[in-house]
């Protein structure tokens, strides 16, 4: 409801600007406990990108030098190495692997196949399994 001043401007009564404050202030603190669930999934959206485009990357390698190229699970799966670099996982992402030799390494080929895995990369809440394809190589993240 809008009040009228002595001098005939229109404004906001005070009930009406408390209750706006109000309203502001539960949003506010509402946000960081919403704000965590969304930027954890963006972190396990990202790492998944990151592990896909590397393995694609060892794949290309392996073909285009004729040697065979390896990502390798370290750290107690908080990191992966390919060939001489590591890459860290995000803080409460973890990396292990579901099936295959019990290795924990992927190893691409140079005629394009592989040592078939399938990887999961896991939040506390999240996951997405990669599968790798022994017979051409092919990688695929499913949620």
């Amino acid at each position: 409801m809008h009040a009228m001043s002595a001098t005939g401007s229109h404004g906001f009564s005070l009930m009406e600007l408390l209750v706006v404050l109000v309203i502001m202030a539960l949003i506010a603190a509402a946000w960081p406990l919403s704000g965590s669930r969304l930027f954890a999934s963006q972190r396990l959206r990202d790492a998944t990108q990151d592990l896909l485009a590397d393995m694609r990357s060892l794949r290309m390698q392996a073909r285009t030098h004729g040697t065979p190229t390896r990502l390798q699970i370290v750290n107690s799966g908080l990191s992966y190495t390919t060939g001489e670099t590591t890459h860290n996982l995000p803080p409460g992402l973890i990396l292990t692997e579901l099936a295959g030799s019990g290795a924990s390494a992927v190893v691409f080929f140079p005629d394009g196949s592989a040592r078939g895995a399938t990887l999961r990369l896991s939040s506390d809440d999240h996951r997405v399994e990669v599968t790798v394809s022994p017979l051409i190589g092919a990688i695929e993240a499913k949620p």
